[in-house]
């Protein structure tokens, strides 16, 4: 009897020790080591002069591809060269057009923070899923 106890509960902790190990598995793919950066900011000029915030243009963004398994997030700011963190991670600098290839039909929260020195951060929890586009423009205020 005290056999089969055993052997059961080993069983029972074989199975929960390789769910945890798939969890970690697909963990792996996780939206942080999914993300692909394009950047999209022209080369930076050194000047001492001090620039006005511009108007930023509405750029179109072509449609995403139905067969595309991935997500887009375009992202500008003012002023620009801001750091861009994902779920914590840095990613890019505005203006940036970043694709995440680890998104699935179900939809998926991600943190979206900019960094600036002199600025307060700004902060946005978006859904993604597949195929989806997010388009951000944000003005950040000087501290």
């Amino acid at each position: 009897m005290k056999k089969t106890v055993l052997g059961t509960i080993l069983a029972v902790n074989t199975v929960l020790l390789l769910l945890a190990l798939n969890i970690l598995y697909q963990e792996s793919f996780s939206p942080i080591s999914g993300v692909k950066i394009k950047e999209t900011r022209p080369a930076a000029k050194e000047s001492s002069k001090e620039t006005k915030a511009q108007p930023l243009e509405k750029k179109e963004t072509p449609a995403p591809d139905k067969s595309d398994p991935a997500a887009y997030i375009s992202i500008n700011s003012v002023p620009s060269s801001a750091k861009v963190f994902i779920n914590g991670y840095h990613k890019a600098q505005t203006p940036a057009s970043i694709k995440v290839v680890s998104v699935t039909e179900v939809p998926r929260q991600f943190s979206i923070k900019l960094f600036k020195e002199g600025y307060y951060p700004w902060e946005k929890m978006i859904t993604l899923t597949r195929g989806s586009t997010k388009e951000f423009s944000v003005n950040l205020k000087k501290k």
